[in-house]
């Protein structure tokens, strides 16, 4: 299929010296992959065009939509095998779609673990007929995520050599699916477990992604989850949990002289570590690379949010949400580039899954709403509400946003941290931004539309969001997968 935008601004190309708001040119899609991008390339091919979307003064406020490389999520959960009642691998990749993700990356929390990658290869190949998103399952760094016994990745090399032979599916081509390990929340108690598997992590050249959780404190005896949960004593044990995962992630990550991704950062602490640690190391010496995300919802919302909604419940997430503090030193590492990317940690749930029973006033023995937020159909006009949200003559300033200019930033950095920075982390080279001979997974946003976000029109099957009545800024309109139009919000 043959496709022109035209008259649209296009966010994530090369045109030099050009600035963002006058970057208004064409996009020319032809057998998957972007043809031409420019001032005038819609004229330029020649050849007749099956669809042409003229883009020029369609916005809500009349100004030119915008086209920007499909994002790359690094961090997500679709739940299959084993809770099809959170989310199946179809409606993750519809709510992906109707997000503007072209690559999500599938955490291995899933029953039976992800620790076989025969396993991954088959939701892999399930998503991939699908034709909505590139799925890339990660695997379990150790087996059952139970933090012992890593003999499963023994067997990966074989494996990852006759996938990236043979092919896992559609989109594989120059080079394999299997991007990174991954023991998502549980994170290894054992230090020397955990360094047997990054030294194998590093010669299968695979990416080990740390959530940094280690030891996190449960409530005491004398204490119910609801008030654990919003108290400042439960703050600061999760606090010190993420803490202690970072520094030992360091430690052990350059000791095994392997690529090392931290998720989802929510502290200043944190975050001054991972400044230190840049600062005074050089990428690849030794075999250690270092690169961290952070979600959406720590940028965005705060522990008063958690504590509204019931920190023990529908407003319980891992890492906690934070005061406002951590949060502006989240903005400042986005900044000064020691926050590499932006990730969503989409981590759909059941209604009944965000409840803990009581009994009286107190939390039965045990019981521990699930935590985490839906936030694929969310992440784009969230971020561009709080980060890149330039209120216009009697606006009043939406809820969260930075009003300050010195917070603010521009389209064209949202869109580097949401595909350009997690393509080069997974080594995608082949997508994230707008050039000639790239795929054509694209995104094609209104920044000035305005909705209510309400999660009964969600394609994931999790509503759970904190974010019931808020208004947002910046819509995704039309997402393109490999050329193809998966997602059209008309």
């Amino acid at each position: 299929m043959r496709l022109a935008f035209r008259n649209v601004l296009l966010v994530g190309a090369d045109l030099s010296g050009t600035a963002l708001d006058s970057r208004l040119g064409d996009l020319v899609v032809e057998d998957g992959r972007i043809a031409d991008v420019g001032p005038g390339s819609a004229s330029r091919t020649g050849a007749s065009t099956f669809i042409d979307i003229d883009c020029s003064r369609a916005s809500a406020r009349g100004g030119p939509l915008a086209l920007m490389p499909a994002f790359i999520d690094l961090h997500a959960h679709f739940r299959e095998p084993g809770f099809s009642e959170k989310e199946t691998i179809e409606s993750g990749c519809l709510a992906a779609a109707a997000g503007g993700f072209g690559t999500v990356v599938a955490m291995a929390n899933t029953r039976p673990v992800t620790d076989d990658p025969a396993l991954a290869l088959a939701a892999r190949r399930r998503a991939g007929a699908l034709g909505l998103v590139d799925y890339l399952p990660a695997i379990a760094t150790t087996r059952g995520l139970e933090g012992r016994d890593i003999s499963h990745l023994d067997a990966l090399a074989a494996f990852l050599s006759d996938a990236r032979m043979a092919g896992g599916g559609p989109g594989d081509r120059g080079g394999g699916w299997l991007r990174l390990i991954s023991d998502d929340g549980r994170d290894c108690a054992d230090d020397d477990t955990l360094l047997a598997a990054m030294r194998a992590a590093a010669g299968l050249g695979l990416l080990v992604a740390c959530h940094c959780e280690l030891g996190a404190a449960a409530p005491p005896p004398d204490r119910s989850q609801r008030e654990w949960y919003a108290s400042a004593e439960g703050m600061g044990a999760d606090r010190a949990a993420e803490l202690r995962g970072v520094e030992r992630a360091l430690r052990l990550a350059k000791e095994a002289g392997c690529r090392l991704h931290l998720c989802h950062l929510s502290t200043g602490e944190a975050i001054e570590l991972v400044r230190r640690e840049k600062a005074r190391y050089t990428p690849g010496a030794g075999g250690f690379r270092l690169s961290c995300e952070v979600t959406p919802h720590h940028l965005a919302l705060g522990a008063e949010d958690a504590r509204a909604a019931g920190a023990a419940e529908a407003g319980r997430v891992n890492p906690w949400l934070r005061e406002k503090a951590d949060r502006l030193a989240l903005l400042e590492g986005l900044r000064d580039g020691t926050i590499d990317a932006i990730a969503t940690d989409h981590a759909p749930h059941a209604r009944n899954d965000k409840a803990i029973a009581a009994a009286g006033a107190r939390a039965a023995p045990g019981a521990r709403a699930a935590p985490g937020f839906s936030g694929l159909e969310t992440a784009f006009a969230l971020l561009y509400s709080v980060l890149c949200e330039s209120p216009g003559p009697g606006d009043a300033v939406a809820q969260g946003s930075i009003a300050e200019p010195s917070l603010r930033f521009d389209l064209e950095t949202l869109s580097r941290l949401m595909s350009a920075a997690p393509a080069s982390i997974l080594g995608l080279r082949d997508r994230g931004r707008l050039e000639v001979g790239l795929r054509a997974d694209l995104a094609l946003v209104d920044p000035d539309a305005r909705w209510t976000v309400d999660p009964t029109t969600f394609r994931s099957r999790g509503s759970n969001s904190l974010l019931v009545g808020r208004e947002l800024r910046g819509r995704v309109l039309m997402t393109l997968h490999g050329g193809r139009i998966v997602y059209d919000q008309h």
